[in-house]
């Protein structure tokens, strides 16, 4: 068959168009997450390889292509909370506890890991980053533990959560999925620009994880701001999108006066927790997925593991990425 010449350039053109949007799509089926499994008491299953999952997206199965020990260097962004919140007398003064816990994980070793920390409520009140060393975030938590003016004069104002989450992230400039934020909180935020889903977006595009300290009570009481209600419930909602874990410090309210005070049994087991915390921070596992179709918009999907180790490890939890962005 023979075209007039002045068609010809519109077929190749047509055609090369087609041709990169074939393999866009195709780029785009290929997705690469962080992924870990943990049984009880947080404990990191090893060994796993693609068989021992089944994933499906929009009712299609999901294929597990490859998996492997990310054994890449890391990144940990510390937030510690210091607004009013955490050093008000009706809800328990949760500072110290705070504290102790940005404390803890300054002084943990954690090979091949760097720290930078953001202390904050509704602004950045202090920033160490990276290039200052680990070194330099122990030291500065050190010396705030002997100020005893700190409490007072620094611990105020509103809390400006996911700005700083955002914030932290921007501190990471290259992210990689070997990158993670953990936060310090009671999860309330009442000076925020920046929206829920803004931030998810954001942390599912960079393959980032957030983590946290949820520092809460066991019920609710009506000293509390409301955002102490619904604050949580949300950061948790992030932590989960984003392939992340929570730990959820709990106080009590005898007669009704909240505290947060432990006796060294629970110290203990708190330290214990947050050691198991830091090690879903840096022994996760790098999977590669193909979808069955690329997806238009922003889609949910679902990772299990196979029925044989469902029915083996009764009870243990996968946490990964569980929102995937549209093809660009």
């Amino acid at each position: 068959m023979s075209y007039p010449r002045y068609v010809l350039p519109l077929l190749v053109l047509v055609g090369a168009v087609c041709g990169s949007a074939s393999a866009q799509d195709a780029s785009c089926l290929n997705r690469t997450l962080s992924v870990t499994v943990s049984g009880a008491g947080w404990r990191l299953k090893q060994g796993l390889v693609p068989s021992d999952f089944r994933g499906k997206y929009r009712g299609k199965p999901v294929q597990i292509v490859s998996l492997a020990t990310d054994d890449r260097s890391r990144r940990i962004v510390i937030l510690l909370d210091v607004s009013g919140s955490m050093n008000a007398a009706e809800v328990g003064r949760k500072w110290p506890l705070a504290w102790a816990l940005a404390l803890h994980i300054s002084e943990t070793a954690m090979p091949n890991t760097r720290l930078a920390l953001l202390i904050f409520n509704e602004k950045i009140v202090e920033r160490i980053d990276f290039a200052q060393g680990n070194a330099a975030v122990a030291k500065r938590l050190q010396q705030i533990a002997i100020d005893k003016t700190y409490s007072k004069s620094h611990i105020k104002g509103r809390t400006a959560l996911r700005d700083t989450i955002l914030e932290g992230l921007h501190i990471l400039e290259s992210p990689t999925m070997n990158d993670s934020i953990y936060v310090i909180t009671d999860g309330g935020d009442n000076a925020s620009r920046h929206g829920q889903q803004e931030v998810l977006r954001a942390f599912i595009a960079a393959g980032i994880r957030l983590f946290a300290s949820l520092i809460t009570l066991t019920t609710n009481t009506r000293l509390a701001p409301p955002e102490e209600f619904s604050g949580p419930h949300d950061l948790k909602e992030l932590i989960r999108a984003t392939g992340g874990y929570p730990i959820a410090v709990i106080g009590t309210s005898p007669f009704g006066v909240p505290r947060f005070n432990f006796d060294s049994q629970g110290r203990q087991a708190l330290a214990a927790a947050a050691s198991e915390l830091y090690r879903l921070m840096t022994e996760n596992m790098r999977m590669t997925v193909r979808l069955p179709d690329p997806p238009d918009k922003w889609r949910h999907w679902e990772l299990r593991l196979s029925e044989q180790r469902e029915r083996e490890w009764k009870g243990a939890q996968i946490t990964y990425p569980t929102e995937l962005p549209p093809c660009q």
